[in-house]
């Protein structure tokens, strides 16, 4: 079978990976106060979905 062009083995799950950076705790906080002011400001609640990260890699 094939995903995205990948092949799945027959009887095998799928599996996700993602490599993310997780900023230190004070840059988490900064960036979570913009996403919600940004949020707020656009009405975009789906500015809040993802978390303050930087994604590397999806896999």
């Amino acid at each position: 079978m094939h995903l995205n062009g990948l092949i799945q083995k027959q009887g095998y799950p799928k599996k996700e990976y993602r490599l993310v950076l997780l900023p230190h705790e004070e840059l988490r906080q900064r960036i979570m106060n913009i996403k919600k002011q940004f949020s707020k400001d656009y009405q975009s609640h789906s500015a809040l979905w993802g978390g303050p990260y930087i994604t590397l890699a999806t896999f």
